[in-house]
C-alpha cells in the first residue's frame, strides 16, 4: 500500500486531488510564516480547518526552498465547467519546471504528500490489527480487510495527496481500535485516555471525527451501565474532555477571538453560502446521492472530474453482492460465533452513527459533500465487513 499511495503522489500532478490548492496553502503559511490563515471571501479556502494536519505537513516542507515558487498554483481557465467553454481536467496549469526532480514549492508539494502517505500506511496497519482482534479465529479477514482498503483506488489516490481527511482517517480508526480495548477493562483509565488522545488528534484534523466522539461516549455509558458505576461514566468522560481541551483550547479560543463564536462556523457559512442547498433534499435527489458517493468512494479522481472506467464499478458492485450474500449466509448459520459478536456489533453502531452524520449533512449541502471520502472514517469496519462476507 505505501509503495502504490507513494506511487500515486508521484504521478498525479501537483493540484489536482480535491482541494489541494487550500491545503498546501494553509500548510506553507504555517511552514514559511509560523502562522495559521484567516478565514476570507477569496482566500484558499480551507482557513477553518483546525491546524492539526497542517503542522504536520508544515515540517517536510520546510526542507525546500520556500521562497522559490516553482511549481505555484495558475488556474486553467479552459478547466471544464469554468465558462470559458474548455474541457480540460486540470484544475492548475502544469509545466516542465514542477517536474523531477522538484524544487521549491514543487518539493514542499512532493514532501507533504509523502508525509500523508505515511499517515494512511499507519491507517492500513491499524485496519489489519483491528481485524485481527475482531477476527482472532480468522486471521485472512484481517488481512483481506486491510486489503480492500489499502488498494481501494480512491483510497490510495487521496492518501497520496495533500487532504486532511488522511490524517482523520487515521485518527478514527485508532480511536474505534483503542475504544474496543477499553471495553476490555472500563475501569481503567488509561483505555479511555488512549481513546481520548485518538480523538484529539482527529478533533485536529477535522471536525467530522464528531461522529467517533459519540461512539465513544456510547461506549463510556454501556459500562458504566453494566458496571453499574455513574463514577466510571464521570471519570472516563472527564480524562477524555481534558485531553480534547488540552489539544484543541488554543484554537478554539483564537476563533472565538477573531470571528467571535469557537468554531469560526458563522463566517464559514458565509463564505462558503453557494455550498449549502438552495432547494430542500428531495426524494428525487437520493438515487444521485447514491451514486455520487459510490462512485466517490471507489474511484472518481482529480477534481472529481475523472471516473474509472465502467468495468471497474462493475466489478466492485458484483464484490459487494458476493459478500452481501456471504454475510447473510454467516449470520444464518451462526458463524459470527467466530469473530468477537459484541465488538462486531459496536463497529457496525460506529459505521451507523457516521452515515447518519454524512447524510445529514448531505441532504443539506450540494454535491461538494456527497464525496465517497468522507466515508473514510470508517473505512476500517467496512472494508473488514466486505473481508468477512467474501
Amino acid at each position: 500500500f505505501a509503495l502504490l499511495a507513494a506511487l500515486y503522489s508521484v504521478v498525479t500532478p501537483i493540484w489536482e486531488a480535491p482541494d489541494e490548492y487550500g491545503h498546501f496553502y494553509y500548510a506553507l503559511e504555517l511552514a514559511r510564516d509560523g502562522r495559521l490563515p484567516a478565514q476570507e471571501t477569496n482566500g484558499p479556502g480551507e482557513a477553518h480547518q483546525p491546524p492539526g494536519y497542517y503542522a504536520l505537513m508544515a515540517l517536510p516542507m520546510l526542507l525546500a526552498d520556500l521562497n522559490d515558487k516553482t511549481g505555484d498554483f495558475r488556474f486553467n481557465r479552459f478547466l471544464e465547467n469554468a465558462g470559458m467553454g474548455g474541457a480540460d481536467k486540470n484544475f492548475s496549469l502544469h509545466g516542465s519546471a514542477e517536474t523531477f526532480p522538484w524544487r521549491g514549492y514543487a518539493l514542499a508539494f512532493h514532501l507533504a504528500r509523502l508525509a500523508s502517505v505515511a499517515l494512511a500506511t499507519a491507517t492500513i496497519a491499524l485496519t489489519l490489527a483491528l481485524g485481527w482482534r475482531v477476527f482472532p479465529r480468522q486471521p485472512l479477514v484481517g488481512l483481506l480487510g486491510a486489503a480492500i482498503a489499502g488498494f481501494n483506488p480512491q483510497f490510495a489516490f487521496i492518501s497520496g495527496a495533500l487532504n486532511n481527511d488522511t490524517l482523520l482517517a487515521l485518527a478514527s480508526t485508532g480511536a474505534l481500535w483503542a475504544g474496543l480495548r477499553a471495553l476490555e477493562q472500563p475501569a481503567r483509565l488509561r483505555g479511555w485516555a488512549i481513546t481520548g488522545a485518538w480523538l484529539a488528534v482527529g478533533a485536529l484534523a477535522k471536525l467530522s471525527i464528531v461522529s467517533i466522539m459519540a461512539w465513544v461516549g456510547l461506549l463510556i455509558l454501556w459500562s458504566a451501565w453494566r458496571a453499574r458505576s455513574a463514577r466510571l461514566a464521570l471519570r472516563a468522560g472527564a480524562v477524555i474532555a481534558v485531553i480534547l481541551v488540552i489539544a484543541l483550547g488554543g484554537w478554539l479560543w483564537r476563533n472565538q477571538m477573531l470571528y467571535g463564536d469557537p468554531l469560526g462556523y458563522a463566517e464559514f457559512s458565509r463564505i462558503f453560502a453557494w455550498a449549502f442547498r438552495k432547494q430542500p433534499f428531495a426524494a428525487s435527489d437520493i438515487w444521485p446521492l447514491f451514486t455520487y458517493t459510490f462512485g466517490s468512494f471507489w474511484g472518481l479522481f482529480g477534481w472529481i472530474n475523472i471516473p474509472a472506467p465502467g468495468w471497474f464499478f462493475a466489478l466492485i458492485t458484483a464484490m459487494l453482492a458476493v459478500a452481501g450474500v456471504g454475510i447473510g449466509r454467516a449470520l444464518r448459520r451462526g458463524q459470527a460465533a467466530t469473530a468477537r459478536r459484541a465488538e462486531l456489533i459496536w463497529l457496525g453502531l460506529a459505521v451507523l452513527i457516521h452515515i447518519v452524520y454524512f447524510v445529514a449533512n448531505a441532504i443539506r449541502m450540494d454535491y461538494t459533500w456527497h464525496q465517497g471520502r468522507y466515508l473514510f472514517p470508517v473505512i476500517a469496519p467496512l472494508a473488514l465487513a466486505l473481508a468477512a462476507g467474501l
